[in-house]
Parts: structure tokens; C-alpha cells; sequence
């Protein structure tokens, strides 16, 4: 399985899936720390009486913000599998 000599162009299209591997892992943070915040620790804390009940009406923008970290997440995936064709152009042989 030797591979083929890897271009520039190559290269950049590889940075590019490094780079979608990236936003996935920045995504799913976010996306995390979105729901832990507005599902765990935004209603403890005000139920304790920590947080003024004013704030209770972020809640719902911390969650849209978790469901637009979920879809970007699930863009980068979709966008990183459309891009292997680079890796199978270099490597004739596929793994699956």
C-alpha cells in the first residue's frame, strides 16, 4: 500500500479536515457546557436563590446556543467525511 506523492493541494485538503476535526471538538464543548449550564446548573442555582429569577429568561438562549454548537457539529462531521476523497486519492487501498 504505498501511497502516491502528496501535492499541495493534497495538503491543503488535509489542513482543511484537521481543521473540521477541530470544530467538531469546539462544538461538542460548547455544546456541553451549553446543556450543563441551562439543564443542571442554571435551575439549582436558582432554586437556591444564587442567581436573581431575572435570569431565569437566558436559559432558553443557552440552549438555542447548545442546539446551534449540536448542528454545527453535525455540519463539520458530514463536511469531514465528504472530504476524505483526498485520503483514498492518496491511499488507493480503503479501509471499509
Amino acid at each position: 500500500m504505498d501511497p502516491r506523492a502528496i501535492t499541495s493541494s493534497d495538503w491543503a485538503s488535509f489542513g482543511s479536515l484537521v481543521t473540521l476535526l477541530w470544530v467538531v471538538v469546539v462544538c461538542n464543548v460548547t455544546f456541553a457546557t451549553c446543556l450543563l449550564l441551562a439543564h443542571a446548573a442554571a435551575p439549582s442555582l436558582l432554586g437556591t436563590g444564587h442567581l436573581k429569577p431575572a435570569l431565569a429568561k437566558v436559559r432558553p438562549v443557552i440552549y438555542a446556543v447548545g442546539i446551534a454548537a449540536l448542528i454545527g457539529t453535525g455540519w463539520a462531521v458530514v463536511s469531514w467525511i465528504g472530504g476524505l476523497h483526498v485520503v483514498y486519492s492518496v491511499y488507493d487501498k480503503r479501509l471499509f
